[in-house]
């Protein structure tokens, strides 16, 4: 059996994966669960670099940029679910919001576990807000 490399093979090993991140009316609650729990695994992850690293600025990057993970990942879901179920824009912005719900949800638990961390950086939320909402908008459009 030799080893099928095309292109199509390789979409179609995707599809499920993308099928997710598009919010699709087939797998929504799937979705959402999924969505969900990468932001919240990605507080945690944060959350164990800043009490691991306390000093190293490598460390420091890697946490800003866990911090604005979840925006460019709801982002992006925007920009796929619009172009895949165009009809669906304006839900898939609501869900959006939904996620950031959860967003800050993860922020305030690990703040209440680790006051001494920056881990419910709310300044760094409303910048996400600034990628994930022009997404938003630009599905809504096209």
């Amino acid at each position: 059996m030799p080893f099928d490399i095309s292109p199509a093979f390789a979409a179609a090993r995707f599809e499920p994966l993308l099928e997710l991140a598009s919010l699709s009316p087939h797998h929504l609650v799937a979705s959402l669960v999924v969505l969900g729990s990468i932001v919240f695994v990605n507080d945690l992850v944060r959350t164990s670099l800043m009490v691991t690293f306390t000093r190293s600025r490598a460390n420091h990057v890697a946490v800003m940029v866990l911090t604005l993970f979840p925006a460019m990942l709801l982002g992006g879901v925007l920009l796929l679910g619009a172009s895949r179920y165009p009809e669906r824009a304006p839900l898939n912005l609501v869900f959006a919001a939904l996620m950031y719900g959860v967003w800050y949800l993860g922020g305030t638990l690990t703040k209440l576990a680790r006051p001494d961390t920056e881990a419910a950086d709310v300044g760094f939320i409303m910048v996400g807000s600034l990628i994930t909402i022009p997404c938003g908008l630009l599905a809504l459009v096209f």
